[in-house]
């Protein structure tokens, strides 16, 4: 290959890659005009009230306290008439 026909297969790469990235720039934009806007102000999740979530926590510490103690009470009876 010559030093002519290498830069034009270098050309036409870097064509090739330009209109890829366009298109691809394209394709985001149109996402982006599609999309809510970054702020997040419309529509936001609903809190639970405090004191409901305080409530659902304490469950879950109950229950899981209740599993660990459960469970080491089936690893002693399983130990102990072995």
């Amino acid at each position: 290959m010559s030093g002519e026909e290498i830069n034009e297969l270098y050309t036409d790469r870097a064509v090739v890659i330009q209109l890829s990235e366009l298109s691809s720039f394209s394709l985001m934009m149109e996402k982006d005009e599609l999309a809510p806007q970054l702020l997040n102000t419309s529509c936001k999740k609903p809190k639970p009230p405090d004191s409901v979530a305080v409530f659902i926590y304490i469950l879950l510490f109950f229950i899981s306290v209740l599993t660990a103690a459960l469970n080491l009470l089936v690893i002693i009876s399983i130990s102990h008439y072995r």
